[in-house]
């Protein structure tokens, strides 16, 4: 028993260090990666300074373009400018991270001083940094089981101060959320007075109708109708033209490259037009580029099989007949011919007038034009969700609570593996594992300090992939 005790704290500060240093030795590269790069990429780190969509008001100031003069600028930046340039969402999960360090953060002024020296002084045997831990209280004597009352006051004292700051945090979403639907830069959009009906009645999808359900106060009406048939063309289309794009600037390059070559052997540097053999003008780019290094492309799934074609003669192709195709189908869309589906966007006068409407029931069955949206953008939509009928609503949610369920009580046998290997230590105390007493300190450190870090960091970032792949095709 005691070679395993002082297995397991030699391996308390390796695995400290050995957790701790890979994190330093990432995060300092990636923050290396990120310097040099955010001066020649602003279209990937600072977008908001200069594109042309947003309005003056909206964009944000630049910072300095040096290696780390930009630092003092980025701090003394107020997080209200977040929330008056990015809105809410962005400027609440600043607020979230901040109140994330102050609970760190007092949560080591808290136990830290009181802990660590009851812990430090408890009678164990524990060496390094197990003294620090209540595995160092002696539990055989009355003062050591005394000892353990202080960790009991302190996590009272430390779970009041969370719930307190969740309160308070609680209480200044409320007034903010408040304030800012209706300060003027929110109150004037049109999405503040819109709101979304999900799942209204075949008998609803009037505009006579619903403006006598909903009175004077409305301003316009805007039915939603199926777009599966536009929503094919288009996607179709654009992954034509895409192929097509990329066809092009591929043939592009390589018949770039293959002329250097030529004006390096001598060639002449004026570009003569090209006569193909029907006699007729063609692509400057086949006086470079033979026939067969020209893109190609096979027509079966996935490019595995099928018929090689030319990429860029066939995209062409089939952009001539899908573009009217895709056309006519839109206007059929504006015109109203198309199949109408349960779900409707009302705009009001006055933004009252939506709140109203929106907490007000407005059917008398149950889940009919329910749920609700409202201060809705266009691109927040997911319009092919638009068709879900309400039982099918009720069907997906409890496939997805059932999916969750069983998601989390399946992902305890990986995690509860992760906390194995933390403790891994301990379990020489078994005699088929008494092998674990060979392996040296330092590697024993790494297996229990930064292998279940990195295991569970896996895990955990699956977890978001999951959901949006479940969650992806519903509202």
């Amino acid at each position: 028993m005691s070679d395993s005790t002082t297995t397991s704290s030699g391996a308390s500060l390796s695995g400290l260090v050995a957790t701790l240093v890979p994190t330093f030795v990432v995060a300092a590269v990636y923050f290396f990666i990120f310097v040099v790069l955010r001066r020649s990429n602003v279209r990937w780190y600072a977008p908001r300074t200069y594109l042309g969509a947003l309005r003056e008001e909206e964009r944000t100031k630049p910072l300095p373009s040096g290696w780390f003069n930009w630092i003092g600028p980025f701090s003394k930046i107020p997080d209200l400018y977040a929330l008056q340039h990015q809105g809410l969402d962005a400027y609440l999960f600043l607020r979230f991270l901040r109140m994330t360090v102050v609970l760190m953060f007092v949560g080591c002024c808290i136990t830290w001083p009181i802990l660590f020296p009851i812990n430090a002084t408890g009678g164990g045997r524990a060496q390094q940094l197990d003294i620090l831990s209540m595995s160092n209280i002696d539990s055989t004597t009355s003062s050591g089981k005394n000892r353990y009352y202080a960790t009991c006051f302190v996590g009272w004292i430390y779970f009041g101060f969370v719930l307190f700051l969740v309160t308070r945090e609680t209480i200044y979403y409320v007034n903010l959320r408040q304030a800012y639907l209706l300060s003027p830069a929110f109150a004037n959009r049109i999405s503040s007075r819109t709101v979304l009906f999900i799942s209204v009645p075949p008998a609803y999808l009037e505009e006579s109708k619903l403006r006598k359900v909903f009175g004077s106060a409305v301003r316009h009406i805007w039915i939603a109708a199926d777009t599966e048939k536009v929503d094919e063309l288009v996607e179709k289309r654009d992954d034509i033209a895409n192929q097509l794009e990329s066809a092009e600037v591929k043939l592009i390059k390589t018949a770039n490259g293959e002329r250097l070559k030529a004006i390096k052997n001598g060639a002449s540097q004026e570009e003569q037009p090209v006569i193909d053999d029907s006699g007729e003008s063609g692509s400057l780019a086949s006086r470079w580029v033979p026939q067969k290094k020209r893109p190609t492309h096979k027509l079966g799934k996935f490019g595995l099989y099928g018929k090689k074609v030319d990429t860029i003669n066939w995209a062409r192709s089939q952009l001539e007949t899908i573009i009217p195709e895709t056309e006519v189908a839109q206007g059929s869309y504006l015109a109203g011919e198309t199949k109408k589906v349960g779900s409707v966007f009302i705009e009001f006068a006055q933004q009252s007038d939506a709140q109203i409407a929106y907490q007000t029931l407005a059917h008398h069955q149950a889940l009919q034009m329910s749920p609700r949206y409202i201060g809705v953008h266009p691109h927040e939509v997911i319009w092919k969700s638009l068709t879900i009928s309400w039982w099918q609503r009720v069907v997906r949610r409890f496939a997805v609570v059932g999916f969750i369920a069983a998601l989390i009580v399946f992902w305890a046998i990986p995690v509860a593996a992760v906390g194995l290997i933390s403790n891994v230590t301990y379990l020489e105390s078994f005699s088929w594992l008494s092998w674990l007493k060979a392996v040296p300190t330092w590697i024993m450190g790494v297996i229990s300090g930064l292998l279940p870090s990195v295991a569970l960091s896996i895990l955990m970032s699956l977890v978001p992939i999951i959901m949006r792949r479940k969650f992806s095709s519903y509202v």
